[in-house]
């Protein structure tokens, strides 16, 4: 995300102060020790969204706020000017490609308390469907007690599996003893670098998709849409971007402008 945000900032020719904020009720005075034509206040905490709030609307420079993550609770709450995650699309995007692939059961190996799952049951009500709540593995130590069980009565056909290195080689530890292996169908969350490095540890086991977060256009759009402001006196729209899902290509996970460019939500 933050490179994205240098690039933008780079190509179009704009000096950059970057300023550390010690105590949150310090940001006012802070901004007023320096000559800013705008802001950028990256990666807050969910808990400083309404002091956010309430210093944009008093501040005379144009601030965007790129988030990473945020809860469904958090959502009425998001500062203006935001752009993070659409998690609801980015859990419609797993589900749909895998749908359009004909799997009707999926594991479902992630949180069924964030913003993907709400995406997920109604990417499956769009076709008639509900899940099957003991197809769902919310939690990590869930994966190694009840995965196999699954696939040994051939319960499901594809798994979706969420970010964090020790959930995914927990799926793939599973999968890589278990013929299920060569007729199921795998859904991972890109985690760097890592992903490569981990799934080459378990050779055996096919992964079919991967998908890619918006961490990049999310650094870029809210840096574009800041100097827009800056310069032309653009107002500033909050958007929320999906997450873009494909066949994985490991040589190619750090090669620049490789990452689609991801579909969005703007506000």
């Amino acid at each position: 995300m933050l490179c994205g945000i240098l690039d933008v900032l780079c190509r179009r020719n704009c000096a950059v102060r970057l300023l550390h904020l010690r105590a949150p009720e310090a940001a006012p005075d802070l901004l007023a020790q320096y000559k800013l034509d705008g802001c950028v206040w990256y990666l807050p905490d969910a808990a400083l969204f309404p002091r956010i709030t309430k210093l944009m609307r008093q501040c005379a420079i144009p601030v965007v706020v790129p988030i990473m993550s945020y809860t469904p609770a958090d959502l009425s709450g998001l500062p203006p000017n935001h752009f993070a995650h659409d998690f609801p699309a980015v859990g419609r995007v797993r589900t749909d490609y895998l749908l359009g692939r004909g799997h009707r059961r999926i594991a479902y190996c992630a949180s069924t308390q964030a913003g993907p799952y709400a995406g997920f049951t109604a990417a499956l009500a769009g076709v008639g469907m509900a899940q099957n709540p003991d197809w769902n593995l919310p939690r990590v130590d869930d994966i190694p007690r009840r995965l196999p069980c699954l696939l040994d009565a051939s319960a499901v056909t594809a798994i979706i599996c969420d970010g964090g290195r020790n959930r995914i080689e927990s799926v793939l530890r599973v999968l890589d003893g278990h013929r299920w292996r060569r007729q199921g169908e795998l859904l991972l969350d890109f985690i760097g670098g890592a992903l490569a490095e981990v799934t080459a540890a378990f050779p055996r086991v096919k992964v079919t998709a991967v998908n890619f977060y918006a961490h990049q256009e999310i650094g870029r759009g809210a840096a574009e849409a800041l100097v827009d402001a800056v310069r032309d006196g653009r107002p500033i729209q909050s958007v929320r971007y999906a997450s873009t899902v494909r066949p994985p290509t490991w040589s190619s996970f750090h090669k620049r402008g490789e990452m689609p460019l991801q579909d969005r939500t703007v506000e």
